[in-house]
């Protein structure tokens, strides 16, 4: 199975950055809500457009599965607890005790 984890922190409350997977460049931005107490990241293409926005980012959940759009990539995203307590992250949680991991199409 091939895993890429995104290069995800919560040094800020809200970035952007690109990634390559499988083949194609995407770009993330990621917010955090303080009211909702959640991160949200939103996924452009390589022009910068928006292909989905507003995705909840829930521990152990297929993020983008229920959503059929040909310009997402092949996989799914899945936000892991490394501490194994199913948690969604919290303010200060994204890139130490949860992860945001692609796992690649066919895997």
């Amino acid at each position: 199975m091939s895993v890429l984890e995104l290069p995800v922190n919560s040094d800020s409350a809200s970035y952007t950055f690109k990634v390559d997977i499988e083949g194609s460049t995407y770009g993330f931005e990621l917010a955090y809500n303080s009211r909702s107490d959640r991160w949200s990241m939103t996924i452009l293409n390589v022009d910068g457009n928006i292909i989905l926005a507003g995705i909840s980012l829930l521990a152990n959940r297929d993020l983008i599965g229920r959503f059929r759009n040909l310009d997402l990539p092949p996989g799914r995203f899945v936000c892991q607890d490394t501490q194994g307590e199913n948690l969604s992250p919290g303010r200060d949680d994204l890139g130490g005790r949860v992860k945001l991991l692609y796992v690649e199409s066919g895997t």
